[in-house]
């Protein structure tokens, strides 16, 4: 599985690599242009990421406006409707914005700072792990 991160928090960056160095090849950015870049990349060279685990309060561009801008590069590079599974990472309570984060196309979210375990668990409810010990699949 690819996966990249993006957060503008280090310690975020390094703790989710940690946690998914089992059982993904992970990629970070530090914005949402940064990943924007990436994701083109591998969309590019027909190796786009399974998985983009993405906070929502970033400078330069934030998170919303981020998973749009990747939603329609993978409109507009795949012809096989391919799109990677997002989750967002955030410190935010999304209660009232769960809807519109699912209407772009979020499949779930944590909240920081994030428990394995649960990460494993969403990974595993969303087909992208065997079991929450974080088996490859």
């Amino acid at each position: 599985m690819r996966c990249l991160i993006v957060d503008d928090d280090n310690s975020t960056r390094v703790m989710l690599q940690a946690y998914l160095c089992d059982v993904a090849v992970c990629n970070v950015a530090n914005d949402g242009y940064e990943a924007i870049e990436a994701v083109q990349t591998s969309l590019e060279m027909s190796n786009p990421y399974d998985l983009i685990c993405i906070d929502l309060m970033m400078p330069n561009m934030d998170g919303y406006d981020t998973i749009k801008v990747i939603r329609h590069l993978e409109r507009e590079y795949s012809s096989k409707g391919f799109q990677a599974k997002i989750i967002v990472i955030t410190a935010l309570n999304l209660a009232e914005e769960k809807e519109a984060l699912i209407a772009q196309g979020c499949l779930d979210f944590l909240v920081k700072p994030v428990v394995k375990t649960k990460l494993l668990k969403v990974l595993k409810n969303l087909g992208l792990i065997e079991s929450n010990r974080g088996f490859k699949k």
